[in-house]
């Protein structure tokens, strides 16, 4: 959990109905007084969208529970180990712990394996995990399922289940598939992201223009809630400059890509990132650069982008309970282990929205009640 100071405690409002005031006021206030040059001969807000915009985001300004889970039948055999491919920034070093810690409860072991955003060292970690031969293998689809279709059907020879993490919309989950199960942003859930963070939008802006959307095209995880969030803001009458990144730049070559592309684009009002990630370093280096911080908004804040928040430079993220999907994950595994139907083989959690009025308040890693209910099933 973020660490509350006494005195931010005694300067927060005390009630729901004050902190929904001013997660909103906060918004329009925004819109009211941006002079951020946005074009307003095209884009123009319905006012309608816009209100149930702004009902919408007060509905999501509380922290939410986990979910409840049906108990096992029975306590899953100790000694499975899990193969575990993930990729270096900072939300997926923080997915492998979670899946590891959920493990250890069941005196399971996992095998970390790190890939580096490459289709060769896609490949290459899962024929790391063939050569472990492990009970499980839970992954992070970084590249197109595609790119280890030979190595996902070994999998499945050797009767090992496959989960996914961020699936892609093209991968198949489930039935003949070898990916039996999928967390974190699967379908519904990454068009849930890119719902709340076009509604964002909504409840701030007059107008839908200069908006910058940055995301990394090779990453499967992130195209449904692109689609999601690109679609809404067309629908509204609104257009997205989509600028493609590359995640290995994230921390330290991307914050100055971004600044390069708002030099040449002065008039960007909103700078939208398709996971939060994406913003390391990318607010202090705006700054430094002596221009005006746009609007930013992302999804998933972690303790390192928190802070954005807090200080002001990151207007909102949304906050899905994405490392409970690690969870998710060995709960699967867990039914699997002992035979028992898994009636939900692509869970999603709650979420929330966090802006500078709320985000003491955002858990850092996972929403109240995991990892408890996962020990209590």
């Amino acid at each position: 959990m973020v660490q509350v100071k006494t005195d931010d405690r005694m300067r927060r409002p005390k009630t729901m109905s004050q902190r929904l005031a001013l997660a909103v006021g906060a918004l329009a206030l925004a819109a009211c007084g941006s002079e951020s040059g946005a074009d307003t001969s095209g884009g123009e807000l319905d006012p309608n969208l816009k209100q149930d915009a702004q009902a919408e985001v007060s509905k999501l300004t509380d922290v939410p529970e986990s979910r409840e889970l049906v108990p096992l039948t029975e306590t899953p055999p100790p000694g499975k180990t899990v193969a575990v491919i993930t990729c270096p920034i900072p939300s997926c070093t923080e997915s492998s712990e979670q899946v590891t810690t959920a493990a250890e409860l069941l005196g399971w072991t996992t095998e970390v394996i790190v890939n580096e955003f490459t289709p060769e060292s896609f490949a290459s970690a899962f024929d790391s995990a063939l050569q472990i031969n492990p009970d499980f293998v839970y992954y992070i689809q970084v590249q197109p399922e595609t790119t280890v279709s030979d190595q996902l059907q070994e999998f499945k020879d050797r009767g090992i289940p496959v989960i996914a993490n961020s699936p892609g919309p093209d991968t198949e989950i489930g039935g003949d598939s070898p990916t039996v199960g999928a967390v974190s942003y699967t379908l519904e859930a990454g068009k849930e992201i890119g719902t709340r963070m076009a509604q964002v939008l909504f409840a701030d802006a007059e107008t839908l223009d200069n908006i910058t959307l940055l995301y990394d095209p090779g990453s499967p995880a992130y195209i449904t809630l692109v689609n999601e969030f690109v679609g809404r803001i067309e629908d509204a009458g609104g257009s997205v400059e989509k600028v493609e990144i590359d995640q290995t730049d994230v921390g330290n070559a991307l914050p100055g890509q971004v600044v390069s592309h708002l030099q040449r684009n002065p008039d960007t009002e909103y700078l939208v990132a398709a996971q939060d990630d994406m913003l390391l370093g990318v607010p202090d280096a705006i700054e430094a650069a002596g221009l005006s911080l746009p609007k930013i908004v992302g999804q998933t804040p972690g303790a390192h982008t928190l802070k954005y928040l807090e200080n002001g430079q990151q207007m909102a993220s949304v906050v899905p309970d994405a490392y409970a999907g690690d969870w998710d994950a060995i709960d699967i595994m867990a039914r699997l282990s002992i035979g028992q139907e898994v009636d939900n083989n692509q869970p999603y959690g709650n979420m929330m929205i966090a802006t500078e009025q709320n985000v003491q308040e955002v858990p850092s890693i996972t929403f109240p009640g995991v990892p408890d209910v996962y020990k209590d099933a």
